[in-house]
């Protein structure tokens, strides 16, 4: 059974279907500016006092905080927006759950983890935007050399940023 506040296994945060909370209703009210404020809370250790994940032992806000951030950048197909320097995060920890999490913890610390968070959100600030239909994170296209300047299309794939 789930613990009052608590998501299930698969979903994103952002789906009610998945998740129903207050809390979550508070971050997506921010915006863009929730970015930010959840990398803020990275390093924060202090236990919920439920696990808000089912079959984890316990979740601290930074785990939470973590998760958020990765789910408002996940897509409905489940294609996570190109943020190369979340690419350490990603490629650590193959394996869902909390054993993988907290082994990657061990390994790399939570300043780690806040780092790259704050490296992608100052390389990318100006590219993020949110897609209502989607309900979750996108970065703007950048336009090709046969793109016109100006145009105002906003859809991208999960491989169709030029660098």
């Amino acid at each position: 059974m789930t613990a009052p506040g608590s998501c299930r296994m698969m979903g994103r945060f952002q789906d009610r279907e998945y998740c129903v909370s207050k809390v979550v209703d508070q971050v997506l009210a921010l915006g863009k500016d929730a970015i930010p404020a959840l990398i803020s809370e990275l390093t924060d250790e202090r236990k919920t006092k439920h696990s808000i994940y089912d079959l984890w032992k316990y979740t601290a806000a930074g785990d939470i905080a973590n998760s958020l951030l990765f789910d408002l950048f996940t897509g409905p197909d489940w294609a996570v927006a190109d943020l190369p320097e979340l690419d350490p995060l990603q490629r650590e920890c193959r394996k869902p759950g909390e054993p993988c999490w907290r082994k990657f913890l061990q390994k790399k610390g939570r300043r780690f983890v806040q780092q790259r968070w704050e490296a992608a959100w100052e390389a990318h600030k100006g590219e993020i935007y949110w897609d209502d239909k989607a309900r979750c994170f996108k970065l703007t296209s950048t336009p090709s050399q046969g793109d016109l300047v100006g145009h105002n299309s906003t859809q991208q794939t999960n491989n169709s940023r030029q660098r």
